[in-house]
């Protein structure tokens, strides 16, 4: 879904075309509908600063192997 933009390349002149990633610069909140990418509309979603805050109050997170003892 992302817009296109043409622009020229440096050394050649010869027309580029290229993602428009200007929807990057918005606001936190709009980033998930505007996003170029859809990896990152969902990366935005699930990252939300409220939702990792909450996930932090649990204490901290072992993914290691669990002690036998």
């Amino acid at each position: 879904m992302a817009k296109l933009k043409l622009s020229k390349h440096r050394s050649t002149g010869s027309t580029i075309i290229q993602k428009d990633k200007s929807s990057e610069k918005l606001p936190l909140v709009q980033l998930p509908m505007y996003s170029t990418n859809f990896s990152d509309a969902g990366k935005y979603f699930f990252f939300r600063p409220e939702w990792v805050k909450l996930t932090r109050q649990r204490g901290p997170l072992s993914l290691g192997a669990p002690s036998v003892g």
